[in-house]
């Protein structure tokens, strides 16, 4: 994405000159080429918000991995509060899934991303039984990595899977 945001900011101070704004805009080949690559870009788009929508959520999975975000000293941003709700509605719909809630203690907060999360979930019921703490990672790959130590998949199994995620 960082990509089309330079590409926009070229763009738009190449074309805020007024020569080369009518210089590159007369060429009917360069007009082609301008709608070609916005149709290229919204079909891109498209495709990536409609694969959202038609996610379809896996029932019954022996473990759900819950990622940290933010947590301003002891209370969860809303962000992860979202991200928790949603949690709480899978692990409600499937008592023996348990979850691995995984966030280390970054800048400004009190407590782990983890702890935070396992406290908005015990508040709304979930039992503290169902909940594993991975409290050590600082980043989406470490909060893989460990969480997959936790259930014991072997070095080769994570690695793909990390392949895959990203």
């Amino acid at each position: 994405m960082g990509i089309v945001w330079v590409a926009i900011i070229i763009g738009s101070l190449v074309l805020s000159f007024k020569k080369p704004f009518h210089f590159l805009f007369s060429n009917k080949y360069f007009k082609l080429l301008f709608l070609g690559v916005c149709l290229i870009f919204v079909i891109i788009e498209g495709v990536i918000v409609f694969q959202g929508i038609g996610f379809n959520t896996v029932n019954n999975c022996d473990y759900l991995i819950v990622f940290g975000a933010r947590v301003r000293g002891e209370t969860p941003s809303l962000t992860l509060k979202y991200c928790l709700d949603v949690a709480y509605d899978y692990l409600s719909k499937n008592p023996d899934t348990q979850a691995i809630l995984s966030g280390g203690q970054g800048e400004g907060e009190n407590i782990s991303e983890a702890e935070a999360m396992k406290r908005y979930l015990v508040k709304k019921g979930i039992s503290v039984d169902r909940l594993m703490l991975e409290n050590q990672s600082r980043d989406t790959v470490e909060n893989l990595k460990y969480s997959f130590r936790m259930i014991d998949i072997s070095e080769k199994d994570l690695q793909w899977i990390i392949t895959i995620c990203f």
